[in-house]
């Protein structure tokens, strides 16, 4: 149960769950122990995982940057969207795959194969504007529910002055119908009397 928490809320916590896992399970059976697989031995059973730890960064930097300020409780309608967001779909609209034939082996000035390695530096701005992206999308999606909810809000306004307008208008011809109906009744042919 840890396990698949951490994969949904903590994934960079998942391997050493699983290890605990692992260990704990080989005493009631070894073969179901080695069937437990974790990200950094098969990456490939873990679909966007990478990207999981990448959010789970993002999310963290975030709450340690509004923990001295919280959020005020005011600002509910506009970060309740927020809880709505698939950030691994944002991030993957975000970030464009490089082509299969640029991953790999490098050739240098003299024309000898060079392994190709990522400088720290270049990984960190990629990260950093990633991060960006990611934020402008947030704030850009934030943005339109805030328009869709005013003109929720100005359509239910526009609603209920349209009822009230009714309701008046019903109210005064029930006024009128009823003081005809006192005035006819002095004037009638019968006499209610005899």
């Amino acid at each position: 149960e840890a396990a698949f928490f951490a994969r949904t809320y903590l994934p960079s916590r998942v391997d050493e769950i699983v290890s605990l896992w692992k260990a704990d399970l080989a005493k009631i059976s070894e073969s179901a122990s080695q069937a437990l697989a974790t990200p950094n031995d098969q990456k490939s059973l873990f679909p966007d995982f990478d990207i999981a730890v990448q959010v789970e960064k993002m999310f963290l930097a975030k709450r340690e940057e509004t923990k001295s300020s919280a959020i005020l409780s005011t600002e509910y309608l506009t970060a309740k969207g927020d809880l709505e967001l698939n950030l691994i779909d944002l991030i993957k609209s975000q970030s464009v795959a490089p082509a299969p034939e640029d991953v790999g082996d490098v050739v240098n000035d003299q024309g000898q194969d060079a392994p190709m390695e990522e400088e720290e530096g270049a990984s960190d701005d990629a990260i950093a504007q990633e991060q960006a992206d990611v934020a402008a999308a947030i704030a850009q999606e934030r943005a339109q529910k805030q328009v869709e909810e005013a003109a929720a809000r100005e359509a239910e306004e526009a609603a209920a002055d349209a009822v009230k307008a009714a309701e008046k208008e019903a109210n005064d011809m029930a006024a009128e119908v009823l003081q005809g109906k006192d005035s006819e009744e002095g004037e009638g042919e019968f006499d209610w009397e005899d």
